[in-house]
């Protein structure tokens, strides 16, 4: 996985989304401290919800999530990047060694600043049926970040307001197994993702 994009437990609170915020590329920490990302579920690897079943059921709920912000008033919204497919497990923070998963990176958008009261009614109800849990986090410079972890599988799906600038979200699958059907990482873009692109185009 790209280390521009990833962030892991530093010991404090972690703002997710400063890609979104700053529209550049986000350090981390690396070498042997990328033991356990924040985003990391409960479950054995082996017993998550496969990358495909993910890709077909889960991360389609983006799509549904950024048509809503924007149709709410972030009007529309503007790919930081596309989504990527990297191979995980084994050693890589899943516990789980000799267990070989993949993890999408999802992509980035931005739009319009919203309220963050419109933002966590549109989150909760587009994901609040689908096992995911919310929790907030308030940044220095002003900005809040919602964001909805599935606990048991790995990932969340994050947004983030900063007031008078812009709302962002991005997303993560966690690790996860295949089902067999996945040989390698790499991954034609979900359609709904190049829409998106080829409106900025």
């Amino acid at each position: 996985m790209s280390g521009t994009h990833r962030w892991v437990r530093n010991g404090t609170t972690t703002l997710m989304l400063a890609l979104v915020a700053t529209a550049g590329a986000v350090g981390c920490t690396g070498g042997d401290d990328m033991d356990q990302t924040f985003w990391d579920g409960q479950l054995p690897l082996a017993q998550r919800q496969t990358i495909e079943d993910y890709e077909e059921r889960e991360e389609p709920l983006n799509d549904t999530l950024r048509q809503a912000l924007s149709q709410a008033g972030a009007g529309p919204l503007t790919a930081l990047g596309e989504s990527t497919m990297s191979a995980c497990g084994g050693g890589s923070g899943s516990g789980d060694e000799g267990v070989a998963g993949f993890e999408i990176e999802g992509s980035a958008v931005r739009g319009a600043a919203l309220d963050v009261d419109t933002v966590r009614s549109i989150g909760d109800r587009v994901l609040g049926g689908s096992g995911f849990t919310a929790s907030t986090e308030h940044g220095d410079d002003g900005s809040t970040s919602l964001k909805w972890f599935d606990e048991d599988n790995g990932g969340y799906i994050a947004v983030t307001v900063v007031p008078g600038s812009h709302t962002g979200t991005y997303y993560m699958s966690g690790c996860r197994p295949s089902d067999g059907s996945t040989s390698g990482p790499g991954r034609e873009p979900p359609a709904w993702e190049a829409r998106t692109q080829d409106a900025q185009s």
